[in-house]
């Protein structure tokens, strides 16, 4: 007798809800989300631009931004339960176990920050230390 493998990725009922920024109720960006991905499936989320596919890939890699509700009633990557990590837990995560290529790759940094902060923002303080190559290491925070 086989056991099946967990879900690789499992997200149900997620919802993102952005604050307004003028005082007017916040709204729902992405309401009632549902899907699993099973090791070794693909998942490829299509729809209009403005229907929430970024939307909802930020909110699985944490990234949501400041003010942004993210609610589920299960998201879980890997048995890791999204819902209770903290900055910490994120860049660990982050580290471990997804990446994320925004849709502009080649405008994704912006120029007016220096690369090591930004990787900061993603993989921590001291990722770029550990990791980065020689021109990175003289980084200063």
């Amino acid at each position: 007798m086989t056991t099946e493998a967990p879900p690789r990725l499992t997200v149900a009922g997620l919802t993102v809800t952005h604050p307004s920024g003028d005082g007017r109720p916040a709204r729902s960006a992405v309401n009632g989300v549902t899907f699993t991905i099973q090791r070794g499936e693909v998942l490829g989320l299509v729809g209009a631009s403005g229907s929430g596919k970024s939307t909802i890939l930020h909110a699985l890699a944490g990234l949501s931004g400041p003010g942004t509700a993210v609610t589920a009633d299960r998201l879980e990557l890997d048995g890791i339960d999204l819902r209770s990590l903290d900055r910490g837990g994120w860049v660990n995560v982050r580290r471990a176990h997804l990446g994320l290529i925004p849709q502009q790759p080649m405008t994704a940094l912006t120029p007016a920050v220096g690369v090591g902060r930004q990787l900061d923002w993603y993989l921590g303080p001291d990722a770029v230390i550990r990791h980065a190559d020689a021109r990175i290491r003289g980084y200063k925070r």
